[in-house]
């Protein structure tokens, strides 16, 4: 089972301190945040059954790594 299924069995949102909805997770295991999400340095968001992307700041630089995965393409309309 994924952490993410757990979670989700655990409780389906999670409230804040204003009794707001904060964090939603439905059935296909989408998270929707109400806020914005903020990460230690050195701590990454990794996308990808293999971590084929992680998003990363540690300190000094900001980082985009992508690996064995093809390319990073960067698109605007």
């Amino acid at each position: 089972m994924t952490k993410a299924r757990e979670l989700a069995e655990l409780s389906r949102t999670i409230i804040d301190t204003s009794d707001a909805t904060a964090i939603t997770i439905n059935a296909d295991e989408e998270v929707t945040l109400a806020d914005d999400l903020f990460l230690a340095d050195g701590k990454k968001a990794v996308f990808g059954a293999g971590s084929d992307l992680q998003i990363y700041h540690d300190g000094n630089d900001s980082y985009i790594a992508e690996s064995e995965a093809g390319d990073l393409i960067i698109t605007s309309p």
